[in-house]
């Protein structure tokens, strides 16, 4: 029972890590699109709205607020893109994007070799980076609790 418990868990981190970090890319589009240069043809048109979110990332939306002068939405942009948990949500998004996936304490064992070797030779695996399901809990629920104060 507890390794079911530990892979949905799990399943649930791994889903909020990708759904904030969706989250944050998609608060940029809002201002990237309000501020930029395009006409309304770019929500209108799928391959113009593609072309165009491809262009849209963090320094361009800091150089796009600095030329509107809208310096108080730059701000927080800045600080929430600054923001201890906003930058590791995004780091462990990221790993798991170009790795697969993290190991999780508690669900399985994590081999540094195959089970197999060529010759005398170890074969060595591709290492996760361990991940406690708790402490990312207790992260998300801080954060939620200095939120409401």
């Amino acid at each position: 029972m507890m390794k079911l418990v530990c892979y949905q868990c799990d399943h649930f981190l791994l889903n909020a890590l990708a759904f904030y970090n969706y989250c944050i890319d998609l608060s940029w589009q809002v201002a990237w699109f309000y501020y930029g240069d395009y006409d309304i043809s770019v929500i209108r048109e799928a391959s113009k709205f593609a072309r165009a979110s491809t262009e849209c990332n963090f320094d361009e939306l800091n150089y796009i607020l600095t030329l509107s002068r809208d310096l108080k939405l730059r701000k927080v942009y800045r600080d929430f893109f600054n923001h201890e948990l906003t930058a590791l949500i995004r780091e462990k998004y990221n790993y798991i994007k170009h790795r697969g996936t993290l190991h999780f304490k508690g669900l399985g064992v994590q081999y540094d070799y195959l089970g197999i070797s060529f010759g005398n030779e170890r074969i060595p695996m591709l290492v996760n980076e361990e991940i406690d399901i708790e402490s990312w809990k207790n992260k998300f629920t801080r954060e939620i609790l200095n939120k409401r104060n």
